[in-house]
């Protein structure tokens, strides 16, 4: 399949230390009160520009209080699979919700459909600042949050949580432990504001998921994010 409108240039594959030539940026996630939940700090070189420090989610209001809005971006993403422009379904959705709207992201990943069978989108890279980091979103994912299989809230959160990933995986300094990295992606996905939101069944299955990754975690961890998990719940 081909990739998405978005790419990693040549910087993104080369090491960055931080040093001279960087700028330090924030990215914070907030639930749907408006409530701070965790921020990650990362460095990125200057000439790659502003925009970092903006909510991951890109600030909109989308899925909050305007269901009418709403519906029309889940009715324009129908027409586009019915019509098998799954690539172009997935680039709206990404361009629609602000998913893509840091250089960070711009720069150090693409998203692109696939044929595999697989159940949910994933994102493959290296564990390395700048590595190019690779969003697959197999076209069954497509077909099912068109027929209602998947659920619109989850189906949409669960492409901003992939973009959590590549904030872990490719910023300055990266997230090393996988399960620190997953239970904060699904602390995302169970909270972030802007988007359609989980229905109970998919809340209910995500946060067990969160937990599940909060227990793996080592107790000096557990120690940093108790506050968080205790929001969560």
């Amino acid at each position: 399949m081909d990739a998405g409108q978005y790419g990693c240039p040549s910087w993104a594959s080369s090491d960055i230390d931080g040093s001279s030539g960087s700028s330090i940026y924030s990215t914070t996630y907030r639930n749907s009160d408006g409530k701070e939940i965790y921020t990650v700090t990362y460095t990125a070189p200057d000439d790659v520009g502003g925009g970092l420090g903006k909510n991951s989610i890109g600030g909109g209001k989308i899925g909050d209080n305007d269901n009418t809005e709403d519906d029309k971006i889940q009715t324009k993403f129908n027409s586009l699979v019915d019509e098998k422009k799954y690539q172009e379904s997935l680039d709206y959705i990404v361009k629609t919700f602000g998913f893509n709207n840091t250089e960070l992201r711009q720069s150090n990943s693409e998203i692109k459909v696939t044929d595999e069978q697989f159940p949910a989108a994933h994102t493959e890279g290296d564990v390395k600042t700048g590595a190019c980091q690779t969003i697959n979103v197999p076209i069954n994912v497509l077909i099912h949050a068109r027929d209602g299989s998947i659920g619109w809230g989850a189906f949409v959160r669960s492409i901003g949580h992939e973009y959590v990933h590549v904030d872990q995986k490719s910023g300055l300094p990266v997230m090393m432990d996988h399960n620190e990295r997953e239970f904060l992606a699904y602390v995302y996905t169970l909270t972030a504001g802007g988007l359609p939101k989980l229905d109970n069944d998919d809340h209910q299955f995500y946060f067990k998921v969160m937990a599940s990754y909060y227990a793996k975690l080592p107790d000096d961890k557990k120690k940093v994010y108790k506050d968080t998990f205790d929001k969560v719940k």
